[in-house]
């Protein structure tokens, strides 16, 4: 992993490292608000599979990467209701492993990009302390390595 070194970063990589922050130190004590800005950042962990045969994929997700946020919620109607939108933003860096044609050359690491851009709802089930909650969102993610860009739909729930 000490031969992985990170292309320059692009003028876009700055701008949301200043919007997260921004957001970081923008945060506000609990309370009754109309709006709620929750910035968040950890690390992500997964596997995946791509192209190839059911014997020797061309392409598998080998590691995870420090990943961070924003979730913003927003009252949707009178607050007694529970009812509020709610967008989600955060942004990955990864790495993926890449085969080659040869069963005798070592994979290549790639580095990726990860980004979600979701926008749906929650509704607040009671209103006591720690609330029950169901949510939904619905919005894109965009995966980006060089010279390549792929966006898919995405669908979120919680509860």
């Amino acid at each position: 992993m000490a031969d992985r070194q990170w292309a320059r970063q692009p003028a876009i990589s700055r701008l949301t490292a200043l919007v997260a922050l921004l957001l970081v130190t923008a945060a506000t004590p609990a309370a009754a608000q109309s709006l709620e800005i929750v910035p968040f950042g950890g690390y992500r962990v997964g596997t995946a599979g791509a192209a190839g045969n059911p014997y020797k994929p061309i392409v598998y997700d080998a590691g995870g990467g420090v990943s961070f946020g924003a979730i913003v919620d927003m009252p949707y109607g009178p607050p007694r209701d529970g009812l509020k939108f709610e967008a989600l933003w955060s942004h990955e860096r990864s790495w993926i492993e890449v085969d080659t044609e040869s069963l005798f050359d070592q994979p290549e690491r790639v580095d990726v990009t990860i980004d979600h851009f979701m926008a749906g709802g929650v509704q607040e089930l009671d209103d006591t302390p720690g609330r029950a909650f169901i949510g939904g969102l619905f919005g894109l993610s965009r995966y980006a390595a060089p010279g390549e860009v792929d966006v898919r739909v995405t669908i979120g729930l919680s509860g």
